[in-house]
């Protein structure tokens, strides 16, 4: 698919992928991306990387999608909204990948991308969200010796403080 360079460069920042990144994933330089996105010369942006880029935006639509499901369910079941729904942040790349494997080789700020979609997403379901980083040490110790999971980490979160 063409795809102009301004339209390459806001898929890419609306995935949260850094110019670095995607660098690094295409196998190129910086400085290449960053022609790739300057269509004053006439440069064309491979499709494999199209490809790439669009891949990672389906793939935080999906999950956003099924997310957003889980919590329609979740107020069809109990006939009410939550009153808050926490987010988990993660700090570090390697926490992120230690945590949730599917993103590797992508960075922390793709994640971040994502739960800003979901934060939208929910609020047109009047659901408030917050957003707070994954205490690694805090939430390893509350595990005290449990398996790891989506489900225990959203627990987790769930207990701690809101913002007032």
């Amino acid at each position: 698919m063409t795809m102009t360079g301004a339209e390459f460069k806001t898929l890419r920042e609306y995935t949260g992928l850094p110019v670095a990144a995607l660098a690094k994933l295409a196998g190129v330089q910086e400085r290449t991306v960053r022609y790739w996105e300057d269509d004053s010369r006439g440069s064309r942006v491979p499709d494999d990387v199209v490809n790439t880029v669009e891949n990672i935006n389906t793939m935080l639509d999906r999950i956003v999608d099924e997310s957003v499901a889980a919590v329609r369910a979740r107020i069809a079941e109990e006939g009410k909204r939550p009153d808050s729904i926490a987010l988990i942040r993660y700090r570090t790349d390697e926490d992120l990948w230690h945590y949730d494997p599917a993103f590797q080789p992508l960075p922390v700020t793709v994640h971040a991308a994502m739960l800003s979609r979901a934060r939208i997403a929910l609020a047109d379901l009047h659901v408030r969200t917050w957003i707070i980083y994954l205490d690694r040490d805090g939430y390893e110790k509350w595990l005290d010796g449990r398996a790891d999971s989506t489900v225990r980490r959203t627990e987790w979160a769930s207990l701690q403080p809101p913002p007032e």
